[in-house]
This record gives C-alpha cells, structure tokens and sequence, in this order.
C-alpha cells in the first residue's frame, strides 16, 4: 500500500512543480523616479492584463532609480522591465538582458526629434543656410544634460560641420519651454527643441507655434525600450512579444470595451501602443555617451594634459568605429 501511494504521489511532482511555477510571479522592473505618474495610471493594469493571458502573476517592481533597476534584470530578481535608453545599455552590456520592444508615442513613432527652430521671417530657410550666418546669431540650446536640446544638436549638427557653439554671437542654455518662447517672442534667433514638446506647445500656445518654423530634425532618438532577461523561458517570450504588440491595437476576437480601455491607458502617458525592436535601437545612444565623455574630458581641467589628450585620442577612435558600423 506504502508503494502505491508513493507512486502515486512520484507521478502528481512534476504537476505539482509545473503549477507552482506558473503561479511564481514574474517581475517587472520600473525606475520609480521614471514611473511615479505611470505606475497606477499604466502598468498595474497592463501587467494584470498581461498575467491574465499568460496564466501567470506579473509584478510591478518600483526601483529607487535606474542603477538598482538595471542590477535586478541582472541578478534575475526580476524577469522584464521598462528602461530609459541609456540604462538600457548598461544592462545589455551586464550580459543577461536584451529589448524586445519600445514604447511608440501616440502618434506611433517609435522615439523623438531634436530640432532647431526659428521665427518665420528669417531668411535663411534650412540650417546649413544658418551656419553660414552664425556669427551674427544668438543660440538658445537645452539644458547642459538635455539629450534632445544640447547633446544631439552639438553633436549631429555642429561637430560634423567643425562647428562650435562659440561660433554664435551669443549663445546660453535655458529648458524647451523657454527656448520655444524665446525665439517666438524675438529675444533669441535660434534654438533647439524636441519634437515632443513642439507638439505640446502647438496646442498650449498657438498664437506663437504659428510664428516658428523648423530649419532643422536630427536622426531618431529611440523611445524607451522594454527589456527581458534573455534566460527567461522561451515559451513565454512570443507571449509576452505578441500581448505588448497587441496591447492598444485592433485584433480579431478582441472586444470593443477592452480596446477602448487599453487605449485609455496608453493615453494618459501619450502613448500610441508598442513595437518590436533589438539591441541595435541603442547604436545612436551609445555614439551620444561617448561624444558626451569627449566634451566632458575637453572641459576637465583637473587631469593632466597628456593624460587627458590620450583619454580623448582613444574615445574619438572608437566613436569613429562606432560610426561605421564596426560596433
């Protein structure tokens, strides 16, 4: 009797193990800083609606900030997350985690613009046009840590054409909001900005919008990316690939009241849905880390000079294989 019911309890372990792994939840990591305004609003719902196609609990995780976000996908306290681009290098970099997606904003564009802006009645009708007439200029560009208003622009539009911001009559740094108001309202010839704040001015200040006109769109900068361990189960992966690509869009058998629902959601954030994508969204990124590390080297003063021109020598070689393609 003592044999049968030891058969019989050797043959119920493996379901036994197989149902308490599918009610392990699975974690999903979340920068707080990044997620304050989303986390109630956004992910708890999708990630309860994710769980509930999947079979299994999804948790939201909130991190302190992005480092300790970026060590969880790592040690494998959690399975997935959601990452800013220049976290998310760090944590492909580690070695366990690779993108899988990216946020689309709501008009489905899968990242932002940095442009430069002027008032409709200058001459000059494209950026080359202005660079010819910089001396005379003033420049308004981003905050000194701003992706979009300084980096981009000093790296994508100036350092290609040898070109400084010293060049300028005069220049300063100042927020979007400022810098749209500032050339609209004549006080700086040009300046840079996002194309996601364009927008949003467009519908807060109308009256200036239509003063402006854009000489200048950098290449993509990619949206957010979302991130998966690549260790994590390869049945789940087309899953949990299908349910984000699926998530604010029209398919079959899904019902009106749940895609009005979802779409909400995405609103709140001014999201439009998600799309596929790979570590490959990162390149531009990476190339703007190590243009930002050459023009913090050129500032420092604290390092001695050969020491700081061997440091730039080497960043500027790889920045150069970077850009093509060898990286």
């Amino acid at each position: 009797m003592r044999t049968k019911t030891l058969i019989a309890l050797f043959c119920l372990l493996p379901g036994l193990v197989f149902a308490s792994q599918a009610q392990t939840p699975l974690v999903f990591a979340i920068p707080g800083a990044a997620a304050s305004a989303t986390l109630d609003s956004i992910w708890k719902p999708l990630l309860r609606d994710l769980g509930q196609a999947l079979g299994r609990p999804v948790e939201p995780r909130l991190f302190d900030n992005y480092g300790d976000a970026v060590a969880a996908l790592d040690s494998g306290q959690a399975q997935f997350g959601w990452l800013g681009n220049r976290s998310a290098i760090d944590a492909v970099d580690a070695g366990q985690a690779e993108i899988f997606a990216q946020v689309l904003d709501s008009h489905g564009v899968p990242g932002y613009y940095s442009l430069l802006i002027t008032r409709n009645e200058q001459p000059f009708k494209s950026a080359a046009e202005m660079l010819q007439q910089r001396h005379r200029l003033s420049l308004g560009l981003g905050s000194k840590g701003s992706t979009s208003g300084t980096t981009v622009p000093l790296f994508y539009l100036f350092a290609d054409k040898d070109v400084s911001q010293f060049d300028f009559r005069s220049y300063r740094h100042a927020n979007h909001e400022q810098n749209f108001l500032d050339v609209a309202q004549g006080r700086i010839d040009v300046a840079t900005l996002s194309s996601n704040m364009l927008k949003r001015f467009e519908v807060s200040w109308p009256q200036h919008y239509d003063r402006l006109k854009v000489i200048w769109a950098s290449p993509l900068i990619p949206s957010d990316p979302l991130l998966w361990r690549r260790d994590l189960d390869p049945e789940l992966k087309p899953q949990i690939l299908k349910f984000f690509l699926d998530y604010g869009q029209e398919s079959e058998g899904k019902p009106e009241q749940k895609l009005a629902q979802e779409r909400q959601r995405l609103g709140r954030a001014k999201w439009g849905g998600f799309k596929q994508s790979s570590n490959k969204q990162l390149k531009h990124v990476r190339i703007l880390n190590l243009f930002g590390q050459i023009q913090s080297l050129q500032a420092d003063q604290s390092l001695a000079e050969p020491e700081r021109q061997q440091r730039i020598t080497q960043l500027k070689a790889r920045l150069a294989d970077m850009q093509q393609g060898q990286h």
